[in-house]
């Protein structure tokens, strides 16, 4: 994605929270230097992974770093001509992205919620949706997010406790390279 053929091709959301925190976690800091280089070589910055989805399937830009791969599957499915390109590594999320208001009402039910999300019967309900999940067996309504880790793709799966050892360099890179 830094060479020049690419100049003014590219998109990227302007919060791309999951692909910095696994850039972070593989590499360390030095891919904030990798960001600015992308960022020099005409990439658009825009809010929003769905918009993104839609100007890629668009014609508006040839790769869209950082983008949910079930829009693009749905999208393709009404005709867009785009391709799914897992990068090394693809952030996985362990267990979806759940959480607990602190002041809840009803925390037990509220964890009720969370467990049964977690189990294989909500993650059946999940895969249904497209999403891509993390239990071994459970097909994914698209076939190309089902079982990725058998077919290669390199999951790195990111705990709540490693987003939070990222949390401060992230933000400065979306800080200093993608808000300006």
């Amino acid at each position: 994605m830094l060479d020049p053929k690419w100049k003014g091709s590219l998109s990227i959301d302007l919060e791309p929270e999951r692909a910095l925190t696994a850039w972070l976690l593989a590499w360390g800091n030095r891919r904030l230097g990798v960001c600015a280089k992308l960022l020099a070589n005409g990439t658009t910055v825009r809010r929003g992974h769905t918009l993104q989805a839609q100007l890629l399937c668009a014609g508006e830009s040839k790769i869209a770093v950082e983008i949910y791969p079930d829009a693009i599957l749905r999208m393709k499915q009404n005709g867009c001509p785009a391709t799914i390109v897992f990068a090394n590594p693809t952030p996985a999320v362990v267990g979806g992205n759940y959480g607990i208001y602190t002041n809840t009402l009803h925390p037990h039910a509220a964890a009720l919620f969370i467990d049964f999300a977690l189990s294989a019967e909500g993650s059946k309900i999940l895969a249904a949706t497209g999403r891509v999940h993390r239990r071994k067996g459970i097909k994914s309504f698209y076939e190309e997010l089902s079982d990725l880790d058998e077919k290669g793709v390199p999951l790195l799966v990111i705990t709540p406790e490693q987003t939070e050892e990222v949390t401060k360099p992230m933000a400065k890179i979306m800080k200093e390279l993608l808000v300006k």
